[in-house]
C-alpha cells in the first residue's frame, strides 16, 4: 500500500511539473505575441518599423559561414531582403540580385529567410549574403515577403515596405540612391 502511494505521489508530481512546463510556454507565446502590439493613446497599433527608426543590429552567419553584421555596413547603404521559399514572387527575384550589385557595388544585399528553409538552396552570389534567422525577421516585424528594408550609411532605415517585382525593387533602389547624390 505504501508503495502505491509514493508512486501516485511522484505520477502526481510529474504531471504539475508537465503541465507547469506548458503553462511557461503558451506564456512565453502570448508574451511575443503582445509584444507585438502597442498602445497609442486608445488605440492598439500593429508594431513595425518606420521610415526614419534606427535598423535593429544583427550577427548572423551566411551561406558561405561567415559571420556577417549590418553595423560592418555602416558608411554605406544596405538592403535587406525578406523571402520565404513559398513566395512565387520571392523565387522571381532571386535570380536579378547580382544585377543590383553590378549596377550599385557599394550597396551591401542581405536576403533574409526564416530557418524552416535550412533544406532550400538558393543560388546567390558570395557577395551577397544569404542569411537564415527567425529572430531577424521577427526583430524587424515583417509579416509579408518580399519586404524590402533599406538602410542608410549611419544605420536609419530609408525604405520599409513590401515589393512586388524586380522592377520595383530597382526603382525604389535607384530613387532613394538618386536622392542621396
Amino acid at each position: 500500500m505504501t508503495n502505491f502511494l509514493v508512486i501516485s505521489n511522484i505520477a502526481v508530481w510529474i504531471i504539475v511539473l508537465i503541465q507547469l512546463v506548458i503553462i511557461l510556454f503558451f506564456s512565453k507565446l502570448l508574451v511575443d505575441f503582445l509584444n507585438r502590439f502597442r498602445l497609442s493613446g486608445k488605440t492598439i497599433e500593429d508594431t513595425s518599423l518606420i521610415v526614419g527608426d534606427r535598423a535593429p543590429l544583427f550577427r548572423e552567419k551566411d551561406q558561405t559561414g561567415n559571420l556577417v553584421k549590418l553595423a560592418d555596413n555602416f558608411g554605406k547603404k544596405s538592403v535587406l531582403l525578406f523571402i520565404s521559399e513559398t513566395c512565387e514572387t520571392c523565387k522571381d527575384l532571386i535570380p536579378y540580385l547580382s544585377d543590383i550589385t553590378l549596377i550599385n557595388p557599394y550597396l551591401k544585399i542581405f536576403v533574409i529567410v526564416s530557418n524552416y528553409s535550412k533544406q532550400k538552396e538558393y543560388n546567390i552570389p558570395d557577395q551577397i549574403s544569404l542569411i537564415r534567422s527567425e529572430n531577424i525577421v521577427k526583430q524587424y516585424y515583417i509579416r509579408t515577403v518580399p519586404t524590402m528594408i533599406m538602410v542608410d550609411e549611419k544605420g536609419y532605415i530609408l525604405y520599409a515596405n513590401g515589393v512586388d517585382n524586380f522592377e520595383q525593387l530597382m526603382a525604389v533602389i535607384k530613387a532613394i540612391s538618386h536622392k542621396a547624390s
